[in-house]
């Protein structure tokens, strides 16, 4: 019922951010791109920076720009599964793992990220499970998503690798034994 009900609302074939507004992510970047581009973003997300964006850029009266406030998870999976593409272009360290790409990488979406040097780039490995594009860039934002628009088998493939590799990594079991190493190895 959710997907039918998202599936009426929203563009096909979106690119999808997911995250709290914050000074970071480098929202400002990712809207200057989509307001370039003739591809669709939605944004899940809400926060105080969230009006000051919406006034900035004037998001009520942008096509291609659709901000759905925060989701309850049910909503956000059904509105992931719709997606074309994760895409996550913070700007600073501050983002430190990017669980919104881990959530992307389970549905089997192509990833967009910056390299920052932090646990983004252990989710995201370039033309493997998506791109990694510099940070504070709108016009690799803008190749990124381009490139993963009009290259339909290769962005499918990026996703497959993505599932793949959360699946191996992220798995309960694996962190869970990851997690007992490390209390064994402080114990002793």
């Amino acid at each position: 019922k959710l997907i039918s009900k998202w599936k009426s609302k929203l563009p096909k074939n979106f690119f999808l951010f997911i995250g709290s507004p914050r000074y970071y992510k480098g929202l400002d970047y990712l809207i200057s791109a989509f307001l370039k581009l003739e591809s669709n973003l939605v944004i899940l997300g809400d926060g105080p920076e969230m009006l000051s964006l919406q006034n900035r850029f004037n998001l009520v009266s942008q096509n291609n720009i659709i901000t759905l406030g925060t989701q309850d998870e049910q909503n956000k999976n059904a509105i992931l599964s719709l997606s074309y593409s994760l895409i996550l272009t913070s700007i600073k360290r501050s983002e430190a793992f990017g669980i919104s790409l881990l959530e992307g990488a389970i549905f089997g979406k192509p990833l967009i990220s910056s390299e920052l040097g932090t646990g983004t780039s252990f989710i995201n490995i370039n033309n493997e499970t998506g791109i990694v594009i510099e940070p504070c860039s709108t016009d690799s934002i803008i190749k990124a998503v381009n490139y993963l628009k009009n290259n339909n088998k290769i962005a499918k493939k990026y996703g497959e690798n993505a599932r793949k590799r959360a699946l191996k990594n992220f798995n309960l079991k694996k962190i869970s034994n990851e997690y007992l190493k490390i209390y064994t190895s402080v114990l002793n």
